[in-house]
């Protein structure tokens, strides 16, 4: 049994993408639907492009001994996107430690050979079957591929259509458990030590984790009047994190979470509806937060809005996790209240649905309109993960 990509929050692939949130929404979009808009995955959809050059690995800094190679990645606690190059070609892969494989677009089924194991997968709403194949020989920046880290093959258009990136594939677990990896979302960095880095004072305080039966890294933290749980860190999630159903609704009944909303997220398995809610507290060695907002889910989850508040240093094979606190560490955690679900598709920001009676839908919007103008400039002028930052707000 694997553990997919973005198994908990991010994709439609094999995992979840957070479409949007809102109030009461109803579930919409069939397959049927997107046929007929013209959403779907086609024969037509472009081909794989090279990245561009702010995405290439940052061979201009500084050299460190202890730097085996060194990325620039957004900031803001997006996405982490890095350049994996096969047969001279670079494509954009994005790092997650919530995928036990990693993920090849079908686009570049060229490059696997047969498959050498068939499982199931598990993604956030249910599991489905997964083939596995031997690596290619591929590159991510001066560092290569290993050549015992299984990969699996998935249609990425929706993840590509979902985030306005030309997502080629998925980075998991294996190429962490090689390296010792240090994210700093302030600076924009992503930092590969060599083989044998001891640890350093500056990389924060330290928290042992361990690995459930899927390889996932688990990290524990306490929800408050003396409540631990455990948290899968899953840096393909764009949420603060999930809680189990059943976490959830105790802590509810506890009154250490209060309901805020609900969210649509889109699975392999299909669409889930989540109710979100603002935590208490939630404590981890010397990290204490107030009211961050957590969504129900298969499994409990730390996700990219809870690590961005901190520079995170992964040394999986010494099965620790080291934090420092960044710039953001005392943010607010806002939903988006819009009720609209955005995407980039063919050129066009889209709209993949509205809630109705959502502010969004009072306003006149409708499925599948347009969005040509945002404050006066050109939608497309904006990253779509700005605007979704531009349309969270106070709960509502």
């Amino acid at each position: 049994e694997f553990r997919c990509f973005c198994s908990r929050a991010f994709l439609i692939a094999f995992g979840v993408l957070l479409l949007g949130c809102g109030r009461g929404a109803q579930e919409q979009q069939r397959e049927d639907e997107k046929q007929a808009t013209g959403l779907a995955p086609s024969s037509d959809d472009p081909q794989p492009t090279p990245i561009d050059s702010q995405s290439r690995s940052s061979r201009d800094k500084q050299a460190d001994a202890n730097v085996a190679e060194s990325f620039t990645i957004a900031r803001n606690g997006d996405l982490v996107l890095l350049p994996v190059s096969l047969d001279g070609t670079e494509y954009l892969f994005m790092l997650d430690t919530g995928a036990t494989l990693h993920t090849f677009d079908l686009s570049l089924r060229q490059y696997l050979g047969d498959p050498v194991r068939t499982g199931t997968g598990r993604t956030g709403a249910a599991d489905i079957a997964v083939q596995a194949f031997n690596p290619p020989i591929a590159r991510i920046g001066k560092l290569e591929l290993g050549k015992d880290e299984l990969v699996t093959c998935a249609d990425l258009t929706m993840l590509r259509y979902a985030t306005g990136k030309e997502i080629y594939g998925v980075l998991g677990v294996p190429f962490l458990k090689r390296h010792v990896v240090q994210i700093d979302w302030d600076h924009g960095t992503l930092s590969v030590f060599t083989a044998g880095t001891p640890p350093d004072a500056e990389w924060g305080e330290a928290f042992p984790i361990t690995f459930d039966e899927l390889g996932t890294p688990v990290l524990e933290a306490s929800l408050g009047e003396d409540v631990p749980s455990r948290f899968l860190i899953d840096v393909g999630v764009n949420t603060t994190g999930t809680l189990t159903g059943d976490l959830f609704n105790r802590l509810v009944d506890r009154k250490l979470l209060k309901i805020t909303g609900d969210r649509l997220v889109a699975t392999a398995g299909g669409n889930v509806r989540q109710f979100t809610g603002r935590l208490d507290e939630l404590q981890n060695g010397q990290f204490r937060h107030r009211h961050l907002i957590f969504g129900q889910g298969r499994s409990s989850t730390l996700g990219l809005a809870y690590l961005s508040r901190y520079r995170v240093t992964f040394d999986f094979r010494n099965a620790m996790v080291y934090l420092k606190k960044a710039d953001g560490y005392s943010r607010i955690d806002h939903e988006d209240m819009s009720g609209l679900r955005l995407m980039r598709a063919k050129g066009e920001t889209i709209v993949y649905s509205v809630d109705e009676g959502s502010p969004a839908y009072v306003a006149g919007i409708r499925d599948r309109d347009t969005i040509v103008r945002i404050a006066g400039k050109p939608a497309l002028e904006y990253e779509l993960a700005d605007i979704r930052r531009l349309l969270r707000s106070g709960d509502g």
